[in-house]
């Protein structure tokens, strides 16, 4: 942020971890708890959530990385800038080899814009597709034009 800019910092919640992506979590953990030990064996389940406030984007990017900026606490208070804008990602799959009455959807996706406000958090738009990071790349290209674009540089060795 430059200096000497004046800036109207807001106290928010950031948003907490989606309840449909834990309970898909809880769910596919309980399910392998279940099993009988040869079916359980390599079967896996994880849960990971993480927010951060976008300074860039890179719109050649398809998943996570695509969105720099400083990491946030899910379901903490922080000071941020009125039009700030936040990613939130919550993501839960699930891989085993279910057998009769035992099947777990394979992943939960959700992922989410927010923009600060000076009452608080707005939704800007939802993506729960694979391609989320897509959706929300896209929905910032278009609407969020002040939000600087990056590219990755790929080096060519032996170019003049």
């Amino acid at each position: 942020m430059p200096e000497g800019l004046d800036v109207n910092l807001v106290t928010v919640a950031i948003p907490e971890i989606d309840k449909f992506v834990v309970h898909h979590h809880n769910g596919a953990k309980a399910a392998i708890d279940a099993m009988s030990p040869s079916r359980r064996w390599s079967a896996e389940t994880n849960l990971r959530s993480w927010r951060r406030q976008i300074h860039t984007i890179d719109p050649t990017s398809e998943n996570g990385w695509a969105f720099s900026g400083p990491e946030l606490q899910p379901g903490a208070k922080a000071s941020l800038p009125t039009g700030a804008v936040i990613v939130a990602c919550d993501y839960s799959w699930a891989k085993a080899r279910w057998y009769a009455g035992q099947h777990i959807k394979p992943m939960e996706i959700e992922a989410a814009l927010y923009e600060v406000t000076a009452t608080g958090l707005d939704q800007l738009t939802r993506s729960m597709r694979r391609a989320w990071a897509r959706d929300l790349i896209g929905w910032l290209v278009k609407n969020r034009e002040e939000i600087p674009t990056k590219s990755r540089v790929i080096s060519s060795y032996g170019a003049a």
